[in-house]
């Protein structure tokens, strides 16, 4: 059964900026993974060091993917509690 329309919960102007501001990042975070994925796969690599190159190219991917992952996980976690209840 649906709920009449004077019961329908909305969410407070703070909760609608909060949640467009997580929607925003995540399109943000996704191209900045592609980005970077895309440019570390372009780079001629030394012959010999191809295993050190790997290395840190690992390393890159890891630490902007665990910033953009905190980052992102407070916008969430704001969006969460700004929700309709």
């Amino acid at each position: 059964m649906n709920a009449p329309e004077s019961k329908k919960k909305n969410r407070s102007s703070i909760g609608k900026i909060m949640l467009w501001l997580f929607y925003l990042f995540c399109i943000y975070a996704a191209f900045c993974l592609f980005n970077t994925l895309l440019s570390v796969s372009h780079v001629d690599v030394i012959s010999g060091q191809e295993s050190a190159f790997r290395f840190g190219e690992a390393v890159a991917v890891i630490g902007e993917s665990a910033s953009l992952l905190l980052v992102g996980a407070i916008l969430g976690l704001l969006a969460w509690i700004t929700r309709a209840k």
